[in-house]
């Protein structure tokens, strides 16, 4: 099994597996865990307005006032039972695009984070990519750390240079200091998110395997 950690999806490979480890995929991640139902990703912050069931909306790290709740998983931990056996609808500046994108591409779409790694590594077992949802189009680290971490996990054989380095860092930093120090952790602790940058740096917090299925993600 080849595993590819990358920021562009490809068909070569059978799974992608979407990590937005700040904060959408670990958004995903515990809301499912929770008891959501299943979440929908959407493309616009407009399509919140059309939702029949809670949303989960950010843009730039800020709740969106359309939205129930923000896009942080230990918001949803204070608020289980508003999203327990709910389809909630969700949409962010870069998780639930990239989301879409690997599902255009590849055949299977799991999501992942550091709080399902090991879930979501044993349910990689043909050719993956790791697509890093990043930050407006370029790396964020704590994505790239995240997609090292799940593919030295899986065990699979490094596609390129790159992906062999992510799995290197990936045994050698400590994930709360790789997410504290991230552009985007500063940026969340600026607005008073810091609780998510811990929260979103611990490993295998939860056993739940989320997957796009029919435009919905859902709990494997």
């Amino acid at each position: 099994m080849r595993v590819l950690a990358t920021m562009d999806p490809s068909g070569e490979y059978h799974t992608g597996v979407v990590v937005d480890a700040l904060r959408a995929s670990s958004t995903i991640v515990t809301a499912l865990a929770l008891g959501a139902e299943a979440i929908v990703p959407l493309a616009d912050p407009s399509e919140l307005k059309d939702a029949d069931g809670p949303t989960i909306g950010e843009r730039h790290g800020r709740k969106l006032d359309i939205a129930d709740y923000g896009n942080s998983p230990t918001e949803l931990m204070k608020n289980p039972d508003g999203i327990e056996g709910e389809t909630v609808y969700m949409v962010t500046t870069n998780g639930t695009e990239a989301i879409l994108r690997t599902a255009e591409v590849c055949e299977e779409v799991l999501i992942g984070a550091l709080l399902n790694a090991s879930a979501v590594a044993d349910e990689l077992n043909r050719d993956a990519c790791i697509v890093e949802a990043g930050h407006r189009g370029s790396m964020a680290i704590e994505d790239a750390f995240t997609a090292g971490y799940i593919a030295r996990l899986a065990g699979g054989e490094p596609a390129d240079r790159r992906t062999r380095v992510l799995i290197e860092m990936s045994r050698t930093f400590d994930p709360h200091d790789v997410f504290r120090s991230s552009r985007t952790g500063h940026v969340l602790e600026l607005h008073g998110k810091s609780e998510d940058v811990e929260f979103c740096a611990r490993v295998d917090e939860f056993d739940v395997v989320p997957a796009f299925e029919d435009g919905m993600v859902v709990p494997r």
